[in-house]
């Protein structure tokens, strides 16, 4: 069997570690030790290593492991609490580590998916990857462990999840393979079918109903699709805003908006799982991402303590005005206190449930190419921008859709001085010059008060 495995990967006795429920509590003392090999210890690592546990070679300002597999390197230092936590989620006390071979993932595989043998090897370093690398890439402090444990143990089981896994893995790897790669056909045929096979299980697994015996498969698809939906095609128009935005193409294209509308089917799934859902994998996880965005339970009527500039835009002027009949109230409620945060990728998660917890009547304002709709929009993608700009499945989408704003709005001959002035932040975190930005770069001011965006429009 392992001659259908690649030459880089002949050879190894692993391809990664993950966690499985102990079958027996008592075989638990029986768990095969495998001795490491001899090497020099990282004291100065940068963050992603040490949380992964993999030897960093120190490089600065970012890390060759790090600049590999496409991912943030920062050198902030992690605490000691941080690092016994990240330990602990992985050797919890009632399960036990097993490493898996090559041959028992390949086989895994073939039997779940019906795989053909010739892209064996394709697909066992796509999960590695995904593993190794993706993972980090698509998850928060609360997901990153479970995504490389739990639900990995997950896929083996449900086709669907492993459908996403491996469709997730490839669309970064065709992110990181140069375009004169003889891999990168390959690639792409793989992920067209692992999406589409992903897809249509996760609609035929919904259409049968929500349950305790289905529920985590959803969740882990459903959280994995949204890396795809939001994603942008590189290779799509040439990425010309007037191409590919909404903001030109929902007239043709209904589904245009869908990247972002997507995003609110965790909110549905959960809706749907209420009861059960002390009983998830991801109840843990979703609990603590809840408790860190308590700002978002903020449902008061009227203007008081929501941005000036943004209220009087959206026409929010007493406590009359409510979620129930200004469909402005609930976005600039969540945006508000996100204005506060750290700009940087502490605050991603945060930036994250935002676009998670809007309401159709938002959406409707959109498409209709409302005023402040667009506004409100882009000071959010802004603030994504600063934070995860250069993630791969993000950073083409939101500089793409804030140049589209940026361009609609500068195109209507009757925009307003407030448009104008509440422009400046979505166009710096872009880079876009305004055309009534004078000699210097200076324009009209965002109200904001903040100074060094256009230095931070990249993220760390």
């Amino acid at each position: 069997m392992s001659a259908d495995l690649s030459p880089r990967m002949k050879g190894q006795k692993s391809v990664f570690r993950v966690q499985l429920r102990s079958q027996d509590a008592g075989d638990a003392s029986q768990a095969a030790y495998h001795s490491r090999r001899a090497h020099r210890k990282s004291r100065g690592g940068c963050q992603k290593c040490k949380l992964r546990r993999v030897k960093c070679d120190e490089t600065k300002p970012a890390c060759l492991r790090c600049q590999k597999h496409g991912v943030d390197c920062t050198y902030a230092p992690i605490s000691r609490g941080n690092e016994l936590d990240a330990v602990s989620n992985i050797a919890h006390p009632d399960t036990t580590a097993y490493t898996l071979s090559l041959t028992d993932i390949a086989d895994k595989l073939d039997s779940l998916l019906q795989l053909p043998p010739k892209h064996r090897h394709h697909h066992l370093h796509a999960l590695h990857h995904f593993h190794s690398a993706t993972a980090s890439t698509i998850s928060d402090k609360n997901s990153f462990d479970l995504m490389r444990t739990r639900m990995t143990h997950l896929a083996l089981s449900s086709p669907t999840v492993m459908h996403a896994v491996l469709a997730t893995s490839l669309s970064h790897l065709l992110h990181l393979t140069p375009p004169s790669s003889p891999t990168r056909n390959t690639y792409t045929i793989l992920e067209s079918h692992h999406w589409q096979r992903s897809i249509s299980q996760y609609a035929r697994e919904l259409s049968h109903g929500a349950s305790p015996k289905n529920m985590d498969a959803l969740f882990s698809t459903c959280l994995l699709l949204t890396s795809h939906t939001f994603m942008l095609d590189s290779s799509s128009s040439n990425n010309n805003p007037r191409k590919t935005s909404f903001i030109y193409t929902i007239d043709t294209n209904p589904h245009a908006l869908s990247w972002l509308t997507m995003q609110s089917g965790l909110r549905h799934l959960l809706a749907l799982n209420g009861a059960s859902l002390p009983q998830s994998i991801w109840f843990t996880t979703f609990m603590t991402t809840r408790s860190d965005n308590a700002f978002f339970e903020d449902h008061r009527p009227g203007p008081k303590d929501l941005h000036p500039d943004l209220a009087a835009l959206c026409n929010i002027t007493s406590e009359d005005d409510t979620e129930s009949n200004n469909p402005y109230v609930w976005p600039l409620r969540m945006l508000t206190p996100l204005l506060e945060l750290e700009r940087s990728r502490r605050s991603f998660h945060h930036y994250c449930n935002f676009m998670g917890r809007l309401m159709p009547e938002f959406y409707e304002c959109l498409a209709r190419r409302e005023v402040p709709a667009l506004v409100v929009l882009a000071w959010w993608m802004a603030l994504m921008v600063v934070a995860a700009g250069e993630v791969w499945w993000l950073g083409g989408r939101l500089r793409s859709e804030l140049r589209a704003v940026c361009m609609f709005l500068e195109e209507m001959e009757d925009s307003d001085g407030r448009v104008r002035a509440l422009l400046g932040v979505p166009a710096r975190a872009c880079g876009y010059v305004l055309k009534w930005e004078d000699d210097n770069g200076d324009d009209d001011g965002d109200g904001l008060g903040v100074d060094g965006d256009r230095d931070r429009e990249t993220g760390e």
